[in-house]
């Protein structure tokens, strides 16, 4: 039986019309035709399409709204020198006692910090110190993830290439899901370009590279090249797999330019990218020209910070869905608990917040139609972290992000490894302990993890469980370590054990697999009107690339063709 959707000219009634001429069916107006949970990469960019399309949107975020009023001086994000002060830095961390954040806090802390509504938050096997969501638990890693109007753009480097064909294969096997070559497809054809122009990329300049700021990474390009790896060139497509390149990274390069000239406040310069960026030079989502600044731009799209969306439900009869929200102030004090009702619900809250939502929904009877799948093929990415010594005197890192190292000589087991900037704590200067740091570079790598991670619900405590096995990614890990220790690359490697190198995952995946959990766009399974846009729809690791791109490009795929058909929808209602 088909239905269609209208409204009476004088008055706000939504009818559910059987065109086979069975009985009329009431539905409810609603408060916003679309809501979107969250204002990351995907929730960005389904809102810019929405508000493109004159679809009257709300995005929902729960962190704070991060906006640099002042670039000259620290007034917006923590730095590390106010989160390793007396008292810590309420800024720089979601609802918890301890500061995180920065790989070098180990070394000194547990640092505190105030319980407030800083930008990352840390995932544990605690469940202390949440926020209003549901309950969650993380057993065999620890997950960082950001809080604030933007997202993870807010606090990532930034790094954005697209993927090869044989990254993607290894990433989703065709033999495993078929799909995912027709979604290869699609993206190779028109939405990694689409996606990468938008988010507007482009490599560390010259003369910025030639700064002294960025002797690290001239450094990590000389080492790699010492190691035998050659520069890519679009012209030798084998050095995409084997070869070394400074990585296209999301960033205003004309503002850096004025941290050096001194008419910004130094940030990126100096390694400052993990809790933001004060000087403005980030192109995070928020800014005028990103997806949500757009989005906002058309008067259709209205986002609402501080506000924390603590459940979903959905009425069958009259197709509303119901989005229960926490109202706070930066304190998290409860100002205010509501419901706002849409008809197109996109979940954007990142892998692990979609996925919370969506299992906790699924098993409580909530959404009971969200099948098996959901809470499923999670993984860390194989992300992990190792320090290599190489200078006898302070060693400047400036950033974001930095040089990148692609190796796909076992096909079976390719990696990528990174050198993003890390600033030292300013006390590694005045004890002999940790003195050597102050000249070593950070290593991060990532590649595709044998293991997958799954959610369940557990109704006595009212939480979900997030199950990582702790030899998950141990494929990664050895690859990258035995890469490292090549004696090849000049400098000594500080080479971290494995459940400290890979105990915290900064690239969370999965939960909600496309073409499994979804229909092929993006459709939660079960349900009409209900989509997940973020890196909860990738099936398995980012195909040996940084996720940004990818989330977003998967997400325009998604959008460009849902949009008219809820264009379409909404036309007919009015």
């Amino acid at each position: 039986m088909v239905r269609s959707i209208w409204m009476t000219a004088t008055a706000a009634v939504c009818v559910l019309v059987a065109t086979d001429g069975a009985a009329a069916e009431p539905c409810e107006s609603v408060d916003y035709p679309a809501i979107v949970v969250g204002s990351g990469y995907g929730g960005s960019v389904a809102a810019a399409y929405l508000g493109q399309a004159r679809i009257k949107t709300l995005v929902l975020e729960r962190g704070r709204d991060w906006t640099v009023r002042d670039p000259t001086t620290n007034a917006t994000f923590a730095t590390l020198d106010t989160v390793t002060a007396p008292g810590g830095d309420v800024r720089s961390t979601w609802m918890n006692t301890k500061c995180v954040g920065n790989s070098y806090l180990a070394f000194g802390g547990p640092f505190t910090c105030p319980v407030g509504t800083g930008i990352l938050e840390e995932l544990d096997d605690s469940t202390a110190h949440r926020d209003a969501s549901p309950a969650l638990r993380v057993n065999g890693v620890k997950v960082l993830v950001a809080s604030g109007v933007g997202g993870g753009s807010l606090v990532n480097n930034g790094v954005t290439f697209e993927p090869t064909k044989q990254g993607w294969d290894a990433a989703f096997p065709p033999s495993e899901l078929p799909f995912m070559q027709q979604v290869w497809s699609d993206l190779a054809a028109r939405h990694f370009q689409r996606a990468s122009q938008r988010l507007g990329a482009s490599p560390t300049p010259g003369d910025i590279l030639d700064t002294e700021y960025y002797r690290g990474t001239r450094l990590m390009s000389a080492f790699a090249g010492a190691a035998g790896y050659p520069q890519e060139t679009a012209s030798d497509p084998s050095t995409l797999t084997f070869g070394h390149t400074n990585a296209p990274t999301i960033v205003d390069w004309n503002k850096v330019r004025d941290e050096i000239s001194g008419s910004r406040v130094p940030a990126f310069i100096q390694g400052e990218t993990y809790w933001g960026n004060n000087s403005g030079a980030k192109k995070s989502l928020d800014k005028p020209q990103g997806y949500l600044g757009r989005a906002v731009a058309t008067g259709n799209v209205v986002v609402k910070p501080l506000h924390t969306v603590t459940g979903i439900t959905y009425d069958p009869r009259t197709r509303v869905y119901s989005v229960a929200v926490t109202r706070t102030d930066e304190a998290y004090n409860v100002l205010e608990t509501r419901t706002f009702t849409t008809h197109h619900l996109f979940m954007a809250a990142g892998s692990v917040g979609t996925t919370k939502l969506l299992v906790r929904a699924r098993d409580t009877g909530a959404l009971p139609n969200l099948n098996a799948h959901v809470g499923t093929r999670w993984n860390t990415n194989g992300d992990m972290a190792h320090f290599r010594f190489v200078s006898s005197t302070p060693l400047p890192q400036g950033g974001p992000a930095g040089e990148k190292i692609t190796d796909f000589r076992d096909a079976q087991n390719p990696v990528v490894i990174e050198a993003p900037p890390l600033r030292a704590p300013s006390f590694f200067a005045s004890d002999p302990r940790f003195q050597p740091f102050l000249g070593a570079m950070l290593t991060i790598a990532f590649g595709v993890p044998t293991g997958k991670g799954t959610f369940h619900y557990e109704p006595s405590s009212d939480t979900v469980v997030l199950d990582w096995p702790a030899d998950g990614a141990a494929n990664v890990y050895n690859r990258v370590t035995g890469l490292l220790s090549d004696p090849a690359f000049p400098g000594t490697p500080f080479i971290l054990p494995q459940a400290r190198s890979q105990g915290t995952s900064f690239h969370p995946l999965g939960g909600v697999p496309l073409g499994l959990a979804t229909d092929a766009y993006c459709g939660l399974r079960g349900y009409r009107g209900l989509y997940a846009v973020d890196g909860a729809i990738v099936p398995g690791a980012s195909a040996v690339a940084n996720p940004t791109l990818l989330i977003t490009a998967l997400a325009e795929r998604c959008m460009a063709q849902l949009t008219p058909r809820i264009a379409l929808e909404e036309s007919e209602a009015r």
